[in-house]
């Protein structure tokens, strides 16, 4: 989804988010982060390419970190709203949203 305000299109902040569960030790985007095509699930990978979305890297890691503390201080009410058990909990929380690995070089 985009915003348009007369001017530009922006996109939403949680633009076509959809967890797969996944086994294995990485994860990818379906879109390029950098210029040099990486795809990889990394927050260093996101880090490293701030520039190209007019962020120093300070402002990128105050991003990434606000988002990190977001989602797992709402990851409760979130999964309780969305009724999930335990089990689908954990699952959910360990090989999609906030996987380990894109942590890696952090």
């Amino acid at each position: 989804m985009t915003s348009r305000n007369g001017h530009h299109l922006t996109l939403t902040p949680a633009y076509d988010v959809c967890p797969w569960l996944r086994m294995g030790g990485g994860t990818t985007q379906s879109m390029t982060i950098d210029r040099d095509g990486h795809r990889g699930s990394r927050l260093a990978t996101c880090l490293a390419a701030a520039g190209i979305y007019h962020l120093d890297s300070r402002e990128a890691r105050e991003i990434i970190d606000g988002q990190i503390y977001t989602m797992k201080a709402e990851w409760n009410d979130v999964c309780d709203a969305a009724r999930l058990n335990k089990v689908d909990r954990q699952r959910l929380r360990s090989s999609a949203v906030l996987h380990p690995s894109a942590e890696y070089g952090y």
